[in-house]
């Protein structure tokens, strides 16, 4: 796989498609991995991390349509994301050295 993001690699990617009805979990990042890198194709997102995950638009992290984030995670979390309205698809990758 391609290796261009200081020096990690995508190992594993998730797509959820989400809406404002309800929290989207992905499955728990794999082992070992401590770092994603997170967007949306076409509005903000809010997005949680955790063991059981739930994202909200009053509390989450807001990520705005297509400007990819990296976060830091601990040993297998999942993302949980929600849209204010309408839906989106979220992209997840997992990053390793």
């Amino acid at each position: 796989m391609s290796n261009w993001s200081f020096g990690q690699r995508v190992i594993v990617n998730h797509t959820r498609t989400v809406n404002q009805t309800g929290t989207q979990r992905t499955d728990a990042f794999s082992d070992g991995v401590t770092y994603v890198r997170v967007t949306s194709d076409t509005t903000g997102v809010f997005v949680a991390f955790g063991k059981t995950p739930t994202a909200a638009v009053s509390t989450g992290i807001r990520l705005v349509a297509n400007e990819p984030k990296t976060f830091k995670i601990d040993n297998a979390d999942k993302l949980a994301a929600i849209v204010a309205s309408s839906t989106a698809n979220v992209f997840v990758e997992e990053l390793s050295e």
